[in-house]
């Protein structure tokens, strides 16, 4: 009579995980008996854990324990994070466009077109569906389109447009089916950014040469007497401190 192991007493489920576990070919479409059968013979050569750890050979006394008759191989259960899951949609349904300038020839543009609004693009225009295109214009001494690309009714671009420190905007429209484009959707104005350095230097450094006395007050000095404003404040506050303690020197009987 053959001696009962430890997995005879398991059910499928837990068979299933075994056999994972030891990486047993074509276990999905076992049943418990061929899942036993299985488990059985490679048990034999490896045991789960070294398995796992791509250990070949296990020693013999560890082997012979797990193979003994009601000898019940621990689990740990991963503790189940109590933060919850809020996955980032793919998308929002709404009608939304926005252009943001990366750099002087550089534009990126993200944009999405409702269901409802294609419905209503479909009823207004007499089209079985919507093909959209998006482009980029730009206004210099009149509005200019810069680029274009067909698109679906979501989805992003960058464009490579070299304008720096023009004004550029992105727009979605929407074609008939007598080949007139109409827009759906446009960007707030962008200015993109200067492909030079600026030559403004109009800051103004803060200065205390005309608040000396204010300062000095503040240190806790009570004379406030005028002193020559050529002077710098350094050799000022020396000056004074050197006068403070010689004088508090002398009130006290020093030399």
């Amino acid at each position: 009579m053959a001696t009962e192991s430890k997995y005879d007493k398991m059910t499928k489920s837990e068979l299933m995980v075994i056999a994972k576990e030891l990486n047993i070919a074509g276990r999905s479409t076992m049943n418990k008996e061929q899942l036993l059968t299985s488990i059985k013979a490679n048990a034999k050569e490896t045991s789960p854990v070294m398995k796992k750890s791509g250990v070949k050979s296990v020693d013999k006394v560890a082997q012979k324990q797990a193979d003994a008759p009601g000898y019940e191989m621990k689990r740990v259960t991963p503790k189940v994070s109590e933060i919850p899951d809020y996955p980032i949609p793919t998308h929002y349904n709404q009608d939304m466009i926005f252009m943001f300038a990366v750099e002087p020839d550089g534009e990126y543009v993200y944009w999405e077109v409702s269901e409802s609004t294609q419905q209503r693009l479909k009823k207004e225009y007499g089209i079985s569906e919507c093909r959209f295109d998006l482009r980029l214009y730009t206004e210099d001494g009149g509005v200019h389109q810069l680029a274009g690309q067909a698109v679906g009714s979501r989805g992003d671009w960058y464009f490579r447009i070299w304008a720096p420190m023009k004004k550029l905007w992105a727009e979605v429209g929407v074609w008939d089916n007598a080949g007139r484009y109409h827009r759906v959707l446009s960007s707030a104005i962008v200015i993109m950014p200067s492909n030079i350095v600026s030559d403004n230097v109009d800051v103004n450094w803060m200065t205390v040469t005309d608040k000396w006395e204010r300062i000095y007050t503040l240190s806790g000095m009570e004379d406030e007497t005028f002193v020559n404003t050529d002077s710098s404040v350094q050799k000022f506050i020396l000056h004074k401190l050197k006068d403070h303690l010689s004088s508090k020197t002398r009130m006290e009987g020093g030399i």
